[in-house]
């Protein structure tokens, strides 16, 4: 997540894939690794999505920061908090 924000860390939901959809401008995808796909803004590079390939498929994550209402949804739990910075 570091790597592809540029940021500490990031707040990321879940959602199912299937109804999950853009409703202005429009999505770009890369496959960037051989477990998942990464969607940004094809106007200005956001970040947007993450979508892992093979067992969770089903599966969409989202920035939390890119919804029209960001305070929605409030992160639940944090995870990989063993590989956060020093500081």
């Amino acid at each position: 997540c570091r790597l592809a924000s540029g940021a500490p860390f990031l707040a990321w939901g879940t959602f199912d894939a299937a109804r999950f959809e853009i409703l202005a401008g429009s999505l770009r995808e890369r496959q960037s690794s051989a477990r998942a796909a990464r969607g940004f803004c094809a106007d200005c590079g956001t970040a947007i999505t993450y979508r892992p390939l093979g067992r969770r498929e089903a599966d969409i994550d989202v920035a939390l920061a890119t919804l029209d209402d960001p305070d929605a949804l409030a992160p639940q739990f944090h995870i990989w908090t063993s590989h956060k910075p020093a500081w």
